[in-house]
């Protein structure tokens, strides 16, 4: 629908709901203003940022955090977010922003403890438990760690094509090659890639056999691929 129809099913939304006119509460107000500041520091160009967030409060700091990121001034950037850190240093979403920074800036081992931090605080994303799961991979941890995570992040996100992709990178580098195959499988079927969907079914039921757990997950994708194609 059109950005005004949209405004206008939520403006009608509010006037119905009964808790219109009641105050927030103040962490609602923290949360919501860090959310802000979130979105202006990715979607805003840098000098909007800091003309906009200039002060010393969290959003603020987060705020120029992120610009200085996306500008590629790590330095400045992981400064900073070692300032909000200071302050609160269980707040899983500033860890997760560093271990994102230090993973993409090639400072992989030195990205697993600000991710295994964001995960201790918040156990149910599989945001986390993905990134988490790459750091890991990438700086030579135990594979078995980042399948645990990664097999966790496919039942919160089973459509997440993201997520069966790093598991089947996983499983394929703990020598797995059957439960890699479906992975895969299940990637390419979530992105309707028919061909590869197919390709990585085959070589799953050449190592996969009927009494493993993974053999009715190959028969279910067997038939989504069929019908997908039936389509």
């Amino acid at each position: 629908p059109l950005t005004r129809n949209r405004i206008a099913f939520r403006v009608n939304q509010v006037d119905q709901s009964p808790l219109k006119g009641e105050h927030e509460s103040r962490l609602d107000d923290i949360e919501h203003a860090r959310m802000v500041a979130k979105l202006d520091g990715f979607l805003d160009n840098r000098n909007q940022v800091f003309r906009k967030w200039q002060g010393d409060t969290i959003p603020d700091i987060y705020a120029r955090a992120i610009a200085y990121y996306r500008s590629s001034d790590i330095p400045q950037s992981l400064e900073l977010i070692d300032q909000l850190l200071a302050r609160e240093p269980d707040d899983p979403w500033f860890n997760e922003l560093k271990g994102q920074i230090l993973f993409e800036t090639g400072d992989v081992a030195a990205a697993v403890a600000p991710y295994r931090k964001a995960n201790r605080e918040v156990g149910d994303s599989a945001l986390l438990k993905v990134g988490l799961a790459r750091a890991l991979m990438e700086s030579g941890g135990d594979p078995g760690q980042a399948i645990d995570l990664l097999r966790e992040a496919s039942v919160i996100e089973p459509q997440n094509p993201s997520v069966w992709r790093f598991l089947g990178l996983a499983y394929g580098r703990d020598g797995h090659d059957g439960e890699a195959a479906l992975a895969l499988a299940e990637h390419a079927m979530l992105l309707r890639n028919r061909d590869d969907a197919q390709l990585y079914l085959a070589q799953a039921k050449k190592r996969i056999s009927q009494g493993d757990p993974g053999w009715v997950h190959l028969l279910d994708l067997e038939r989504a691929v069929s019908d997908m194609e039936a389509g």
